[in-house]
């Protein structure tokens, strides 16, 4: 009798277990998703902070993302909820990080710090290999195409082109930057026009 109250009192604990497991969701937001927060941002480069919201809460499809505010006033920014994604940006710098508010009461402060820091890219050229062509970020021409030229760029994903005259089209290449480091690139597939016959 005694074995068959433990076996019922297992039982019992693992069915309220799961009933709180499907009440609050898998990552534990599920009853706190929209509850109102303040975000204030602290990062050491000029960042535009937006909110993706999670999607338990159902709104429209150009009300999921929505712009808090841009350095350097971030402080008490309103707006996000608990289960919602913050999305730092600096797109002059390729600078992008973003973090999700697991839980919170409203009004709660949540408090996002985020440091950028960088790193190199160096393409294996040959000296006069490539004479004329810059290599380009967002539109922004951001060193020559040459050897040993280490380009100083933020942390984490990049995609970047190959420019100049007499390219028949820019030559992309996806880089990886990390810390403190120099990531060696091997030279993408540059096509040249063919002059005029």
């Amino acid at each position: 009798m005694h074995r068959l109250s433990i076996v019922a009192g297992t039982l019992a604990m693992a069915v309220t277990a799961a009933a709180l497991a499907w009440k609050f969701g898998v990552s534990g937001i599920r009853d706190e998703t929209g509850v109102p927060v303040v975000v204030t941002v602290d990062c050491n480069l000029p960042v535009r902070v937006t909110v993706r919201h999670h999607p338990l809460e159902r709104r429209e499809k150009d009300k999921q993302t929505e712009l808090l505010g841009e350095s350097p006033d971030l402080i008490r920014l309103s707006g996000a909820h608990v289960g919602d994604r913050i999305v730092l940006e600096n797109p002059v710098q390729g600078a992008y990080y973003e973090q999700e508010i697991p839980y919170g009461e409203p009004g709660q402060r949540v408090q996002i710090q985020k440091r950028f820091d960088t790193g190199h890219v160096q393409f294996r050229i040959g000296h006069g290999a490539a004479q004329g062509l810059a290599v380009y970020r967002n539109e922004l021409q951001i060193a020559p195409y040459a050897a040993d030229v280490k380009i100083a760029l933020v942390e984490g994903p990049h995609t970047l082109e190959i420019r100049g005259p007499g390219l028949k089209h820019p030559a992309r290449v996806a880089v990886e930057v990390f810390p403190g480091q120099v990531t060696y690139v091997d030279p993408p597939r540059i096509v040249l026009d063919r002059p005029s016959p």
